[in-house]
């Protein structure tokens, strides 16, 4: 790859029938109940991280307030950093419904998320560019190349790319992963994966991490902590369960796959081969 003209991508259909999967669960099965998260937006407001306002910001998410139809169709983009606002994560199911009011105290996606024939990334040139800077030993130009190739992806201008790219903190493993954590963006598992590979970026909330509420609860809470249900995890889970249906019909290669991977029982917390050091 060599522009973001080489990116591989699959658009979904621009009707009701094969829409792309937010579209789907937003505007066709009438859900509201997930929003952006707060860690990601403050990363995105350069109140996580040391890496400034990144420009990205206003393409990413809409501004608050919306409906999630005003927010699908289109509003006008703002400077003004108090309207970008993240759902917090972690917390028990009443204070998320408080804090989330039905959407209109936080964030929707940015309007191009919310299009039907939203396009699916297999792999982009982004990507590519900071891949090429790890295997150089985090070299700066290919980090840049990277940052800048993403924003030309979500048409943030250009000098204004340029000049972002240039002020960011020095090439190292933290600085270039957490660019690609942010430039992976809407491809969740790769960066999950990234994750699990590297333990960047160190932007997330975390078990037991103590964190300011978006606003205050009617009881006068301003902060809460992140809570795990899964007794066994304190970070992102390494794996999934295995679904239950293999338990079913295929216990005995279901327990052989436990005890090749040195599992009793199954677990979220047991690593994977590419994330073990």
């Amino acid at each position: 790859m060599q522009s973001n003209a080489d990116t591989v991508e699959r658009p979904f259909d621009n009707d009701n029938t094969n829409p792309s999967p937010i579209f789907r669960n937003y505007y066709v099965n009438n859900r509201t109940d997930y929003a952006p998260a707060n860690s990601f937006v403050q990363l995105l407001k350069g109140q996580r991280g040391n890496y400034g306002v990144d420009p990205r910001l206003q393409k990413y998410f809409a501004v608050k307030g919306l409906t999630k139809y005003q927010a699908r169709d289109g509003y006008q983009e703002s400077t003004d950093l108090s309207k970008y606002v993240g759902m917090p994560y972690g917390m028990e199911e009443s204070m998320a419904d408080f804090q989330f009011n039905s959407g209109r105290d936080v964030s929707f996606f940015g309007k191009r998320i919310l299009k039907a024939d939203y396009a699916e990334v297999y792999m982009e040139y982004a990507e590519v560019c900071f891949l090429l800077s790890e295997v150089n030993g985090w070299d700066s130009q290919w980090y840049k190349k990277g940052v800048i190739a993403s924003m030309e992806k979500w048409e943030v201008d250009p000098t204004v790319a340029t000049n972002f790219a240039n002020g960011l903190p020095t090439a190292n493993k933290e600085n270039v992963i957490t660019q690609k954590y942010i430039a992976l963006y809407m491809n969740p598992n790769e960066a999950w994966a990234e994750y699990r590979r590297t333990g960047y970026p160190q932007t997330l909330i975390k078990v037991g991490e103590t964190v300011p509420l978006n606003k205050p609860t009617t009881s006068g809470e301003t902060t809460y902590t992140f809570t795990s249900t899964v007794a066994e995890l304190t970070d992102l889970p390494e794996r999934l369960y295995y679904p239950t249906t293999y338990k079913l019909i295929n216990f005995e290669n279901y327990k052989e796959a436990l005890k090749n991977m040195n599992m009793s029982e199954d677990s979220m917390a047991k690593k994977l081969i590419f994330a073990r050091h």
